[in-house]
């Protein structure tokens, strides 16, 4: 043996246990058997019921401020985006691009980099996906060699700071509880900025390169036909209409018209429309075809044509703007794993689904039996105000530029110096991060920024409990000597075959490629939260400074490009680009073995062993 390592005492069962524990945890996460959140609060069941950890102590994970951190960030993030301040940003940068793909992707896929330093990436890509599509529709460019370099920005602008990622908080915290001196706000950015450039860099070059030329589901609609005739009819007395089944009649969904809602007196008539019968002074929404409604002039736009309603015998109450966009559903929708025949979506939203995109493929029909996911991309038609009050539920990220709610001109200054306090006091070290995290929150509620029930809107809670299981697996795999059993047996092979004065930089390596392995099919958090605690035993057992492998894990658990399923903003854009699975390992994989690289050269520079 070349290296003298420390005895580990072990028990042999309870390491047993544990490691049952993580494989169904792992394995539960991969197939997808379980919610995130709650494959993790069950692993840390089974963890509480096998008396791994004392009960007392277990439950100290709630007092873990990283939960609470990240929860404030999200709400920073919200009261950010809806102020406006980077919807600002974006469409004035956007308004003065010079044309080509590339300085669309530099300048667009710089502003998401920066941004997304100081606050959650996912709505940042929430709010420059619909500018991107709009580029791409203005100046034909294909979205498809614009939106993956979006995403990727938005992950490793999150690197340069401690408050970055949510990933970045977590690990902060286990390695100040481990002993070590908390990160400073911009540590990171030693090696958080060279794969920033390096990163957009590999997208302007390459992109338009390797990334296929692929439309949306709406790209080939011009602005024109993307605009529909929206007509509310009330069914007169005398109607031939009267006492049919809807499906049976010519308002069924044809060439012609498709019925979006049915309102009996005043309210929303839920029933399935196979099983509507028609009574008098019923109101129905129709989506119309032009040849079906005639002109009354500029001033009074259209309206259904008089013929046609008189065959009918209905008469036309009114005609509103109707308008076909896309949705993509949101990381905590409400409707994720239920299908639109158990949501009842026409007659619950008063939307038309056209078609639904997943993994890469349009499906237009038989849609609606299958279980919606996280990131599939539905074409809706609908009336315009709906879209509106559909975005505010938060269900569905719409991939539609929209007005920002009017707000108080002091509110957008105030959201900034919100962020800006909490950036200026953490890296003072004036106040920890959660101190100042949660006073500039109440402050934006004192200040009636933002409303404390939208703010708990805002929060993710399945990242939060996914957050605090993950944490309790992660003290048991500590406490149980899992940690420094699997550190021992690591160093042990290490010593068996690596030449003595490259056995540190070499176990760096694999603690930043397993990481970075377990996050591309895994929760960057739960991997994060599992390989923190490892690789501090790693070090400790290597008698090297700790700093490097925590470094490791904080950047190698966040660099998720290979796969559209290890980050959430991949499975964003996974859709709305129309990729498919392999177009993110042909783009992203190199891409991961440059940030490999990159890290490894540099994490061992600025943070000696």
């Amino acid at each position: 043996m070349i290296l003298n390592l420390p005895y580990v005492e072990i028990d042999k069962l309870q390491i047993t246990l544990m490691l049952i524990i993580v494989a169904g945890f792992l394995l539960s996460m991969i197939k997808e058997w379980l919610r995130p959140d709650v494959a993790a609060l069950t692993a840390f069941s089974c963890v509480l019921l096998l008396g791994l950890v004392d009960m007392k102590e277990a439950f100290s994970i709630f007092a873990n401020t990283a939960p609470i951190t990240v929860a404030g960030m999200f709400v920073l993030s919200h009261t950010l985006q809806k102020t406006g301040v980077i919807d600002l940003l974006a469409k004035r940068i956007g308004s003065g691009l010079p044309k080509g793909i590339r300085p669309v992707l530099l300048i667009v896929g710089g502003l998401a980099a920066i941004c997304s330093a100081f606050m959650n990436n996912t709505p940042i890509v929430a709010i420059f996906l619909p500018i991107m599509l709009g580029l791409a529709r203005e100046r034909n460019l294909p979205a498809s060699q614009m939106l993956i370099p979006l995403s990727y920005a938005a992950i490793v602008g999150g690197c340069c700071t401690v408050i970055g990622t949510s990933t970045n908080i977590i690990v902060n915290s286990i390695a100040e509880k481990s002993g070590m001196l908390p990160f400073s706000m911009f540590d990171l950015a030693w090696v958080g900025i060279p794969v920033t450039v390096a990163t957009i860099t590999y997208s302007v070059l390459l992109s338009p390169l390797i990334l296929p030329k692929r439309t949306t589901l709406t790209a080939t609609l011009s602005e024109d036909m993307r605009k529909s005739f929206l007509c509310h009819i009330l069914i007169r007395e005398n109607s031939p209409l009267v006492g049919k089944k809807l499906v049976e009649t010519e308002l069924a969904e044809g060439r012609d018209f498709r019925v979006i809602e049915v309102r009996r007196k005043g309210a929303r008539v839920f029933d399935p429309l196979n099983e509507i019968i028609i009574e008098p002074f019923d109101r129905v929404l129709v989506s119309t075809s032009a040849r079906k409604m005639m002109s009354l002039g500029d001033t009074k736009g259209v309206t259904l044509d008089a013929g046609v309603a008189g065959s009918l015998g209905v008469e036309n109450l009114s005609t509103v703007e109707g308008k076909i966009v896309e949705g993509i559903v949101a990381p905590h929708s409400r409707l994720i794993g239920r299908t639109l025949r158990q949501i009842n979506f026409r007659q619950t939203y008063g939307m038309l689904i056209l078609a639904v995109h997943r993994h890469g493929r349009n499906v237009t029909r038989n849609f609606q039996d299958v279980p919606l996911e996280f990131g599939d991309t539905l074409l809706m038609l609908g009336p315009i105000q709906t879209f509106e009050e559909f975005r505010e539920a938060g269900d569905f990220l719409l991939l539609e530029e929209h007005k920002t709610a009017r707000v108080k001109p002091q509110d957008p200054w105030l959201a900034c110096a919100a962020i800006l306090s909490v950036v200026a006091l953490a890296t003072l070290n004036i106040l920890p991060i959660v101190a100042a995290t949660t006073i500039a929150c109440v402050a934006l509620f004192l200040l009636r920024v933002i409303e404390p029930d939208e703010a708990y809107r805002a929060v993710d809670w399945q990242i939060i409990f996914l957050i605090y299981g993950s944490l309790g697996v992660g003290m048991a795999i500590e406490h149980t000597g899992t940690a420094k059993w699997l550190a021992s047996s690591v160093i042990s092979l290490a010593d068996a075959s690596v030449p003595p004065h490259l056995i540190v930089i070499v176990l760096l390596a694999v603690v930043f490629f397993m990481t970075n392995f377990m996050t591309e099919i895994l929760s960057n958090n739960a991997t994060a939260v599992i390989m923190a605690p490892i690789a501090i035993n790693l070090a400790s057992q290597l008698q090297v400074a700790t700093q490097p492998f925590v470094i490791a894990v904080m950047i190698a658990a966040s660099c998720s490009f290979a796969t559209p399923i290890g980050y959430q903003t991949n499975t964003m854009v996974y859709g709305a680009g129309g990729y498919r699975f392999g177009d993110f390992i042909k783009f992203g994989l190199p891409l991961n073995f440059i940030v490999f690289g990159i890290s490894i050269s540099i994490i061992p520079f600025v943070w000696k062993f």
